[in-house]
């Protein structure tokens, strides 16, 4: 475990909602980090500490094509489609943090919206290289919607959600909305002989997700008060909780499966040389152990910091 080896362990969730580790590296604020408070039986797993949530963006792990010139992306533009089954999300930008990602989504997850046009649109921009105009403001910028309502969202404007691979071309790029380092649903359905891991050929390698979760509004009289994580089981549900409380996914949290990937920091009740204690906590933090780990399992997580020496 990469937490165990630094004799640290993973933090709870309660620590990672006071930012014990915010800042401390590796440009994880912007992404879910694992917790070792486990989910509950008893809580659904919408659940949250009390307040009124507030869906927001993602970004979740996903596998990146390497292009060919014999074997191109060539989706057609969306037909009337089904709503419901699954479609490929894609990285908003070449250069954003998910780079080259995609997800498979179900069309009840949430990701953000971009819409393409194949004549132009007053106010729409065509990118080198590209067929067809696109844009995020429109009017307003959408994040977290389902399938259905980001393809209403387009349509409603005169326009379609882009293909995978106008997506993949960066028709939509710095359209605006801040969304190139979010997922941003295509039109192109998944088909049911892809595997749900599945993707055009190349060796892919995850990346770090970002998943649209609640957010609690702490009360001075219901704060968080996890205890340190005694040895855990290999599987069920922890919290991964947003890297900082002014990253971009700022105050939500995930309850995730043990076998999803996320980020790792790691907490230590004791000092280890070089870690750091943020104003407000009892623990140490660090993500450097000693180096990044992003897209990690619970497993994988909770035994880099065990074993951080």
């Amino acid at each position: 475990d990469l937490c165990a080896n630094v004799e640290g362990r993973l933090c709870t969730r309660a620590e990672l909602f006071d930012d014990c580790t915010s800042n401390s590296g590796c440009k994880m604020n912007d992404h879910h980090i694992w917790s070792g408070t486990a989910v509950t039986a008893s809580e659904p797993t919408t659940s949250a500490p009390a307040g009124s949530p507030t869906p927001k963006p993602t970004d979740s792990p996903t596998i990146k094509p390497t292009p060919s010139p014999t074997n191109e992306l060539t989706d057609a533009p969306t037909p009337p489609p089904p709503t419901s089954g699954s479609y490929y999300a894609v990285c908003g930008s070449s250069t954003g943090i998910c780079a080259g990602d995609e997800l498979q989504a179900s069309s009840s997850d949430l990701h953000e919206v971009r819409c393409c046009s194949d004549v132009l649109i007053s106010g729409w921009e065509k990118r080198a290289g590209c067929d067809v105009w696109g844009e995020s403001n429109i009017p307003a910028c959408h994040t977290g919607k389902t399938w259905v309502e980001a393809n209403d969202l387009c349509a409603n404007v005169e326009g379609r959600l882009c293909t995978r691979a106008e997506l993949f071309d960066d028709c939509t790029s710095n359209s605006g909305c801040k969304m190139n380092d979010h997922h941003i649903w295509s039109g192109t359905a998944v088909t049911a002989s892809e595997p749900t891991t599945s993707a055009p050929a190349g060796s892919p390698t995850p990346k770090p997700t970002d998943s649209p979760t609640i957010k609690p509004t702490p009360s001075p009289t219901n704060e968080l008060t996890d205890a340190p994580t005694p040895p855990p089981p290999t599987s069920g549900s922890y919290y991964a909780v947003c890297g900082s409380s002014t990253g971009i996914c700022a105050g939500d949290e995930l309850q995730a499966s043990s076998s999803d990937l996320h980020e790792v920091r790691c907490c230590s009740d004791v000092l280890i040389s070089g870690w750091e204690k943020r104003a407000g906590c009892d623990v140490w933090g660090e993500s450097n152990i000693p180096a990044c780990h992003t897209g990690k399992t619970w497993v994988e997580a909770n035994d880099l910091c065990a074993n951080v020496e």
